[in-house]
């Protein structure tokens, strides 16, 4: 059983949508995509049959009419619910993977808070107990936030589609109602935890959060957790955000090593792209968001960087983040 105060996160943290109910919505969208090409192919032979055996002005109307609601307001129609199909399956599929990492991340946090609390009680030191603590709520959390970030990217990616197949002002607007992000429950936990606010120099028009950032701090910390302890001192990682012209958020992993090259054991989450050109990891993704116009909000490094690798982040208009804590580093906090 785990101990206080992780029932209490979890409870809060834990997504409580039904992963398996959101994929079967996500295959009621496809058998109505189905069964609307199933009707365009009757529709289309019946208009086949009208101009076939038909005469007259009404046999041609009716024959364009019935071509139409085929050829467009159905495909239309059907192509939607497809894309709603999909995006509706994905997002079960994030739901489902959120609920396992929180169930792992509770069970190390759980472990940890008992190491600190048998520290506490046997020498009265409560510095343990604290630090543990602190690092479950923001981990658990961390971990519910990929589900916002995931259900961000789901939603975009539907409306690009939707924007792309009838256009912007067709879309509708419909949205992806049952997409519900977890903002709320994880707004409540980050309270008193994330100690630093937003600094001076950040842009207001940039949608940058606190939980951007502890999600940052908990990918680096990750990271670090997976490499091989052979090559853990010589290999250095970093993790960049950044925002693009559209305001679409754009994660990269750095690495010190050339070719953008990972060790065994570290993958990358599927919204992410590595870089590694021999520099400071920081620097590598710093160059290509200069590379590609997109706005540097902040890195994170498994270990610290030099003073003159920190200095260029800074100087490049990013945060410098420390992936032990939640104060940046950077000369303008």
């Amino acid at each position: 059983m785990l101990s206080e105060p992780i029932p209490e996160m979890l409870e809060k943290l834990w997504p409580t949508m039904d992963p398996e109910r959101i994929q079967l919505a996500g295959e009621r969208f496809s058998s109505l995509a189905q069964r609307l090409s199933d009707l365009q192919i009757v529709l289309s032979d019946t208009a086949r049959h009208i101009a076939d055996t038909g005469d007259g002005q009404a046999a041609d109307a009716m024959t364009d009419q019935a071509r139409r609601i085929a050829d467009t307001t159905l495909t239309t129609v059907r192509d939607r619910l497809t894309h709603q199909g999909r995006a509706t399956r994905a997002y079960g599929d994030a739901v489902a993977e959120t609920q396992q990492r929180l169930t792992v991340v509770a069970a190390m946090a759980d472990r940890d808070l008992l190491a600190g609390q048998v520290v506490a009680a046997a020498t009265g030191d409560t510095t343990t107990l604290a630090g543990a603590h602190d690092a479950a709520v923001r981990v658990m959390t961390a971990a519910a936030l990929q589900l916002d970030r995931r259900t961000r990217d789901i939603t975009d990616d539907l409306q690009t589609q939707s924007d792309t197949d009838a256009g912007p002002s067709q879309s509708g607007g419909g949205g992806t109602p049952m997409m519900a992000p977890m903002g709320g429950a994880v707004a409540g936990a980050l309270a008193g935890v994330m100690v630093r606010a937003r600094g001076a120099d950040h842009r207001p028009d940039l949608d940058i959060s606190d939980a951007d950032l502890a999600m940052l701090r908990f990918r680096a910390a990750h990271l670090a957790a997976t490499q091989p302890p052979e090559v853990a001192p010589w290999v250095r990682l970093a993790v960049g955000l950044g925002v693009s012209g559209d305001g679409r958020h754009v994660v990269i992993v750095g690495t010190s090593e050339l070719g953008g090259y990972l060790r065994p054991g570290t993958a990358l989450e599927p919204h992410e792209m590595v870089v590694g050109d021999g520099r400071a990891p920081e620097l590598a993704i710093m160059g290509y968001f200069a590379d590609r116009d997109i706005e540097p909000v902040a890195v994170c490094a498994t270990t610290p960087p030099p003073p003159e690798v920190a200095a260029e982040i800074t100087e490049g208009g990013a945060r410098n983040l420390d992936v032990g804590d939640g104060d940046d580093q950077d000369s303008g906090q």
